[in-house]
Formats: structure tokens, C-alpha cells, sequence
């Protein structure tokens, strides 16, 4: 049923209700950016008017805040090993705008994280052997952790980790 469809018998303001109530049922899953709420209650039928009210008013009483998701979503892609080009991913299809996701990226991203998930990324592709990993181990793990979204650096910073000889879990070394 549309929202913005008034019923039989409605009281004057009774679609904006219905549309609160909506939005407000959509953050009871999780965090929401302006857009996804925009989207969804458009998706139903509401007017522009309607939505326009909705949102501010969730703004306003700091129920969304594209800025402060932005930044739970760089840390949370962080703690899961995720590269920064796939928290900008997720960032823009959860509809934060490029300059956001930027800031958000420039001010909470650490690229010792990233090296850190790219060094454990290289450790669970490469062999267990009791030898140094060969050239085309590394080239062949260089190309999935770019693949996957990982910077240059983070890459090559990784790859040196590796070869370098540091202990991986277990008590196997790689050279």
C-alpha cells in the first residue's frame, strides 16, 4: 500500500505518520543513510513533500547523520580486513556522497590496518611449505590482494612482511 495514498476516513497528516513510522521502523535494523530513507519511502508512494519533513526530522533529532554512518562503516570495513576501495564501495551504494566518503575515509582509514589485512590475506593464500614462497606466489598473491581492492602500498608492504621471514599462526614461518 502507498503511503501517500490517504485512506478513507484519515485524519490530516495521517500519510507523514505513516511515513515516520516507517522510516523509524527501517533504523530499528540498522543505521540508515538520508538516501536509503529517501529512496525507500519514495519506493512506497510517498510525496516529496512527506519526505522531505520525514527526514529532516530525523536529522534534526540526530536519528541519521550521514557523516557519523560514514565513519562506523570505515571502521567497521577496517575490523573486517576490508580494503579502503571496498569500504568506498559500500559507502556509495549505501548512498553517502563521494565528498563524505571521502572525508570519512581520509579521517578515520589507517593504512597500517590495511597492511596488516592484506599481510594475513597473503598468509592464508600462500602454501605452507618449508621453503620461501617462489616468484610467482607472490605475483600470483599481489594480483588477488589487488583484485580485492587493496592500495599499492599495502600491497607492496605486505609482500615484503611476507618474504621478510615473519611468523605466521602456528608456529610456520614464511621467508
Amino acid at each position: 500500500m502507498a503511503i501517500s495514498k490517504g485512506r478513507e476516513g484519515d485524519k490530516p497528516g495521517e500519510a507523514r505518520k505513516r511515513a515516520l513510522r516507517r522510516a523509524l521502523q527501517m533504523l530499528s535494523y540498522r543505521s540508515r543513510s538520508r538516501q536509503e530513507i529517501v529512496a525507500d519511502l519514495a519506493g512506497r508512494g510517498c510525496s516529496t513533500e512527506i519526505v522531505e519533513e520525514v527526514v529532516s526530522e530525523l536529522e534534526e533529532k540526530g536519528l541519521i547523520g550521514d557523516a557519523a554512518l560514514a565513519q562506523d562503516i570505515v571502521s567497521g570495513g577496517q575490523r573486517a580486513g576490508k580494503s579502503r576501495s571496498r569500504i568506498y564501495a559500500v559507502l556509495r551504494r549505501r548512498g553517502i556522497s563521494r565528498e563524505t566518503a571521502d572525508e570519512a575515509l581520509e579521517a578515520h582509514f589507517d593504512l597500517d590496518e590495511e597492511c596488516e589485512a592484506a599481510t594475513r590475506e597473503i598468509r592464508k593464500m600462500l602454501p605452507i611449505t618449508s621453503g620461501p614462497p617462489g616468484a610467482e606466489d607472490l605475483e600470483r598473491a599481489a594480483r588477488r590482494l589487488s583484485s580485492r581492492g587493496f592500495s599499492a602500498p599495502a600491497v607492496a608492504r605486505a609482500l615484503k612482511e611476507t618474504a621478510s621471514g615473519a611468523e605466521a599462526p602456528g608456529g610456520f614461518s614464511f621467508p
